[in-house]
């Protein structure tokens, strides 16, 4: 079942998004996607100052910066896919 999300959060995540300069905007839109895709039953607001989706608890954050995205999963994510994530820099829950 798909939860409505509320226009306000979702707008916020948006914007956040829509500020991002390129080319980081277009990727935080392909990654915003697919977290939509496979948590269709997230809420999607700012936490912590970043998009972010919730469902009991955070999912995922993710920020735009200067020159890189950062993603953060939280430390089990990054501990399941530590062979996926080999040629990525990562830290105890950030990518």
């Amino acid at each position: 079942m798909t939860r409505r999300i509320p226009e306000a959060k979702a707008e916020a995540v948006a914007a956040y998004i829509d500020a991002a300069a390129e080319p980081g905007r277009a990727r935080l839109r392909a990654l915003a996607d697919g977290v939509r895709a496979e948590a269709p039953a997230a809420i999607e607001r700012i936490a912590y100052g970043f998009p972010t989706w919730h469902q009991g608890e955070n999912l995922i954050h993710l920020g735009a910066f200067a020159h890189h995205i950062g993603i953060y999963p939280g430390p089990a994510a990054i501990e399941a896919f530590a062979d996926d994530l080999a040629g990525f820099k990562t830290s105890k829950g950030a990518i």
